[in-house]
């Protein structure tokens, strides 16, 4: 087992099998959200709506909570690059962009021929879900290539994508607070405390930037204090702390669920619960860096294959299970849509991470080289 003082380099491994497992999260919730009747919230026991809306079976496929997850992991992974040597602000816009923007395209012009080549009749037991991309009109999508000026429902998950470019651009002014955090405890609270407040006020008014954006914030705090999360590293790596904190973040990541074992939750509980999942997404990545075990788990093989090809997955994997859907009827049937579509998805990001994402990365290393070379240059002279 590996040592609570493990090398950066295993910790991070140990965030790439937390993307992948999200990511795993994110695409089994989707498979479920085609059928109508797992949102019914007047189920009992002992049907499968009841366990998977009511009980910690809900953590198996919380997409949303995922996606929070992936925003607090872009804010952590994204400082540390930043901070690292020889970083130049001149090379991260064209690199970042290109590496999210020729995925997206190439996701966008998959959906669209899904779209354009199979007829959509809504099948019984069709969710909202289905019912939006029946109705898509494929001139509504220009503006998904773009994203910052918002996104249509041929590509669903692109509208977090628009969220982690507008992050992507604002990243200096993340930094900047950081680094302004990171010379005290107080200012680290204070830090804390505004984003939170900002959040609280974009669910009261119902304003997307002032809700999503934050949470970045929330990654690049825990970036810049590491050495706060790396004290209990000792703590976690024996006893029942790292187990209690476990259980901690488990109900953090699913607070209306938790809140409906004591009282009926009010209206508006799902949007004020967001803050408390920012805070459950923090423990996992805690967790996942520093208690071995769950770090042993998280570095195994296929959860790290799955982490490298996250963001592909994230890309192309609705599309597929809509299409899969409409031509096989499956929409009553999400445990049989899941199985069909799962080995589809998987096999399509392998070939789309080998075609477009890698080749991507490729030529964002080759923008950032270039411009290491030409700064070079300019010093000699």
């Amino acid at each position: 087992m590996t040592s609570a003082t493990a090398t950066p380099s295993v910790r991070l491994h140990s965030l790439d099998g937390l993307r992948g497992l999200a990511a795993a999260i994110v695409v089994v919730h989707h498979a479920l959200m085609a059928n109508a009747v797992l949102y019914d919230h007047s189920a009992t026991w002992p049907s499968w709506s009841w366990v998977a809306l009511h009980t910690p079976a809900y953590l198996l496929w919380a997409g949303a909570e995922a996606v929070t997850l992936f925003f607090v992991l872009s804010g952590f992974v994204l400082a540390a690059q930043a901070c690292r040597e020889g970083f130049t602000w001149r090379s991260y816009y064209p690199s970042r962009l290109v590496r999210l923007y020729l995925p997206v395209w190439a996701s966008i012009a998959l959906a669209g021929a899904l779209f354009l080549a199979i007829h959509r009749t809504a099948p019984a037991g069709a969710s909202s879900l289905l019912l939006e991309h029946r109705d898509q009109q494929i001139g509504d999508t220009f503006k998904d290539l773009i994203l910052l000026a918002g996104t249509s429902m041929l590509n669903g998950p692109l509208w977090s994508l628009r969220w982690e470019v507008a992050f992507s651009l604002l990243l200096p002014v993340y930094v900047l607070a950081g680094r302004w955090s990171a010379t005290s405890r107080a200012r680290a609270a204070a830090v804390a405390a505004g984003l939170t407040l900002v959040m609280v006020v974009g669910i009261a008014t119902h304003v997307l930037a002032l809700q999503y954006l934050p949470v970045f914030g929330f990654g690049t705090l825990l970036f810049f204090h590491q050495d706060l999360n790396s004290a209990l590293a000792p703590r976690l790596a024996h006893g029942l702390t790292a187990p209690a904190l476990a259980v901690v973040a488990g109900c953090l990541m699913m607070p209306v669920v938790v809140a409906g074992w004591v009282i009926q939750p009010p209206a508006g509980a799902a949007s004020a619960g967001k803050i408390l999942v920012v805070f459950g997404s923090i423990l996992w990545i805690v967790l996942a860096l520093h208690w071995p075990p769950l770090r042993s788990f998280l570095t195994m093989p296929v959860l790290r294959w799955l982490g490298s090809r996250s963001f592909t997955i994230y890309l192309v994997h609705q599309p597929i299970i809509v299409t899969a859907a409409f031509v096989f009827d499956l929409a009553g049937r999400p445990a049989l849509l899941l199985a069909v579509t799962a080995p589809i998805v998987l096999v399509t990001s392998e070939a789309f991470f080998r075609c477009v994402e890698r080749p991507a990365h490729a030529l964002s290393r080759r923008l950032v080289r270039r411009d290491t070379r030409q700064t070079s240059a300019a010093r000699m002279r």
